[in-house]
């Protein structure tokens, strides 16, 4: 999704519903052209504001459908969502302590590889907008080559590693954005 102002601020948005911020939508904006000069037969999106938005501006005046697809959301951190990161993430994302509210690293990995075979089972194309916590599960749950550091509003594609079995390739389509 495109930049929010808790991105700027670097805080944890989990499931609080932040919206876009005017530099996030001309980052959903400025990937409209290459994104609908993709084959893909749909948008699936976190039903979160900042992705649904994001969706919407990017498919511009397309007849794209948008399908929400509610496993794909961000991860709430319980009482945590909307403070930065510190030692207390890193030992959440271990399962080294509870946060209440929060959902365990490992139901958050689950739910969003349920997400994404839901989207996988369909015979249609699918461009994904979701979340940078949605990226951080699926790459710790299947192997994806080379490992890319995500931003805002990145476009990348993953692709079947035709030499593995389990592994994955992505490719990079848009580089970040830049104001002008």
């Amino acid at each position: 999704h495109g930049e929010t102002n808790w991105n700027v601020a670097r805080r944890l948005q989990g499931q609080t519903d932040i919206p876009l911020n005017d530099h996030g939508r001309a980052q959903a904006s400025a990937v409209s052209e290459l994104v609908l000069n993709l084959d893909i037969d749909k948008f699936c999106v976190s039903q979160l504001s900042r992705a649904y938005e994001t969706a919407q501006l990017v498919k511009a005046d397309s007849d794209m459908p948008i399908e929400i697809i509610d496993k794909i959301k961000e991860v709430t951190i319980g009482e945590r969502d909307g403070q930065q990161t510190g030692e207390w993430y890193l030992q959440w994302k271990a399962g080294e302590i509870v946060i209440p509210g929060a959902e365990t690293r490992a139901d958050f990995r689950a739910r969003v590889i349920e997400g994404v075979n839901i989207i996988l089972d369909s015979p249609k194309t699918a461009l994904i907008v979701s979340h940078g916590g949605v990226y951080g599960a699926l790459k710790e749950s299947i192997t994806i080559k080379p490992d890319v550091a995500i931003t805002n509003c990145m476009l990348l594609r993953l692709d079947p590693d035709p030499s593995s079995d389990t592994d994955w390739l992505v490719t990079v389509l848009s580089e970040p954005f830049q104001d002008q």
